[in-house]
Order: C-alpha cells, then sequence, then structure tokens
C-alpha cells in the first residue's frame, strides 16, 4: 500500500513537472504602424530606386554611343566642336542678306557708282545702266539730266525679275537723287528765362510739347519740373469733344499760363486766345 501511494506521488510530480507546449501559447498580435514608421519605409524603398533612375539617365545622356568609333583620345564631354567653315558661312549669309534689305535705305555720298546715293536698289543697278545705254549717256549723266529721264518708258524695262510697279519707283527714285527721305526736323527751344515753377507768372506765353494726352485734356512740358494741364475746356477757342482732334503726342504748341500753385506743384494752362 505505502508503495503504491509513493508511486502514485511520483506519478503525480511527474505530470506537475512537465515543461509546456510553446504550441500552446497565444500569439502576439502586430501593432498597426504609425504614419511616421510608414513615412520612413516609404522613404527607404523610393530614394534608392530615385538614385537608380538618376544613374540610368546619366548614362543614357553621356554614354559613348555603340555604333559609331571614337578615336582616341576624343571622348568625354563637348567633344563634338562646330563646323567653323559652316558657321562662317552663316554668318556671311547673314550679313548679306541684312545688306540685302537695308541696301535700298542707304545713302553713299562719294561712292564709286553714283546711284549709290539714291534710293535704287543694288539689284536693280542694271535697270538704270540699261536706260542710260538707250539714252546714249553715261549714268551720271542721266541722273544729272531731268529731260532725258522724261522721255524713258517704263514698260520698255519690265522683265520677269522686275515689274512695272519696281521701274517706276526706279524712275521716281531717280528724281529724287541726294534728298534725305526723312521730315524735316524743327528747331524747338523752351524759354531761356523760365527753369523752375517759381519763374511762372500768370499770362506768360510759353511754348511747350505735349507729353501726354487724357480725357480731361492735356500735359505739355513748359521746360520746368512739372508738366502743365491744359483742361479740354482750354485747348480751343470752340468746343471740343476730344483732346486727341486738337493735339497729338510730341506736338509743339503755345501755351499761356494761368494758374500756379506752386506749394501742390500744379500749372494751370490755356491754349485759347486770350479774351
Amino acid at each position: 500500500m505505502e508503495q503504491t501511494k509513493n508511486e502514485t506521488r511520483i506519478e503525480g510530480n511527474t505530470g506537475n513537472t512537465a515543461m509546456p507546449d510553446n504550441k500552446g501559447k497565444p500569439k502576439k498580435e502586430r501593432k498597426p504602424l504609425t504614419e511616421a514608421q510608414r513615412l520612413q519605409r516609404q522613404k527607404k524603398i523610393v530614394l534608392p530606386v530615385m538614385v537608380l533612375v538618376f544613374i540610368g539617365a546619366m548614362w543614357l545622356i553621356f554614354a559613348p554611343s555603340s555604333e559609331t568609333e571614337q578615336e582616341p583620345g576624343t571622348g568625354g564631354y563637348n567633344t563634338e566642336m562646330p563646323d567653323a567653315d559652316k558657321a562662317d558661312r552663316q554668318i556671311i549669309d547673314d550679313k548679306l542678306k541684312a545688306y540685302e534689305q537695308a541696301a535700298g535705305f542707304l545713302r553713299v555720298v562719294g561712292g564709286r557708282n553714283p546711284l549709290d546715293n539714291s534710293a535704287v536698289h543694288p539689284e536693280s543697278y542694271a535697270v538704270v545702266e540699261r536706260m542710260a545705254a538707250d539714252a546714249g549717256v553715261t549714268v551720271e549723266r542721266l541722273l544729272a539730266d531731268k529731260q532725258l529721264r522724261s522721255g524713258l518708258k517704263a514698260e520698255r524695262y519690265v522683265s520677269g525679275e522686275t515689274g512695272l510697279p519696281t521701274v517706276t519707283d526706279i524712275l521716281e527714285a531717280l528724281d529724287k537723287r541726294g534728298l534725305d527721305p526723312r521730315e524735316q526736323l524743327q528747331v524747338f527751344a523752351f524759354d531761356p528765362n523760365v527753369h523752375t515753377i517759381g519763374d511762372l507768372r500768370e499770362g506768360m506765353l510759353l511754348p511747350g510739347i505735349v507729353t501726354n494726352i487724357t480725357a480731361f485734356g492735356a500735359f505739355v512740358d513748359i521746360g520746368v519740373k512739372q508738366d502743365g494741364l491744359v483742361h479740354i475746356s482750354q485747348l480751343a477757342d470752340r468746343y471740343v469733344a476730344s483732346p486727341a482732334d486738337v493735339v497729338h503726342l510730341g506736338q509743339h504748341v503755345e501755351v499761356r499760363v494761368t494758374g500756379v500753385d506752386a506749394v501742390r506743384g500744379r500749372i494751370a494752362l490755356s491754349m485759347r486766345r486770350e479774351a
């Protein structure tokens, strides 16, 4: 009996001392990633991919072509030098084109060809030489004698390259040889006695230049720092619907001082005849 109890006690102890089975333990649940952790993982993936893409792009740009053989020592950046002869030809062509377009506006006084001092384009010199040959005189004589030119028939010199309007323009240009096509500049000067607003007096007549036009009048520079205003009612002795009907920018006018406010820097002017 006593032995059986001991055996039973031993068996009980044996069951109590058995190691627990790991498979019986509950698995730990994974915690969800925080926003910062997700961003950190994305950076670890995106940055290496961007580096690889950049390296691949640089290789495609700067890698030598396998189809063409390079001479030793010519590899590297900026190895393709421009063709100097081609660049020079392009520059020369551009200059010739610019000269071709501007030649008709140039005037050369005392040049080798008398037509250089005329509005005749160099491409049309041959037409004038034919005119002179038909008249039995030199080109210079043809330019000097208007009666000879009046006897020329423009239709005679019309060709596939030169139309009748061009021939007519050539004949007109020969009549205006040596003339400056620009308008004669008008000499203008401010009143030498007026330099500041303090020099102005009511009733003074002053020369001026229209500098601005508005719906209510025109501003005129009379030689002082501040432009004066000619109100629309003071532009003329008649009704004026728009200041632009009476004056234009840059026009030289004569104005009369009708008011001066030196404190606020205002000058009132009039273009009407004094009553």
